[in-house]
């Protein structure tokens, strides 16, 4: 069922998770929406005392590579640059493969893990 209520997923950013990183991919509210890997999530504090919750991102753009056994809808995308972005821009975690038989550093976009994605 769908709804427009404000909703908690959880997404990690761990350098060590039982002997291995674990940088969760995440999908970005950016126009178009972007995606990204989450690699460290903080806090800074403002002179006027705010508290803003930070995130260092790998960002995720489209690779022009494509698959020998490409499918409808088939997204692959590749690592480009790091940058911080403001946490709340986070929509949520979202499922990426890592290519098989092709370049390192790449990703295929799962889309068939939630129902609730918009893609």
């Amino acid at each position: 069922l769908e709804d427009l209520e404000v909703k908690k997923d959880i997404a990690c950013c761990k350098p060590s998770f039982h002997g291995h990183p674990q940088y969760d991919c995440i999908l970005i509210n950016t126009n178009p929406v972007s995606y990204g890997c989450l690699l460290f999530v903080f806090s800074c504090i403002l002179r006027s005392g705010q508290t803003v919750d930070m995130a260092l991102v790998q960002w995720l753009k489209e690779a022009k590579w494509k698959p020998e056994t490409y499918w409808k809808n088939c997204q692959v995308f590749e690592e480009k640059g790091r940058s911080i972005i403001f946490l709340k821009y986070v929509v949520w975690a979202c499922h990426m493969i890592p290519t098989f038989g092709g370049p390192d550093r790449m990703y295929y976009l799962n889309d068939m893990v939630d129902a609730d994605m918009f893609l």
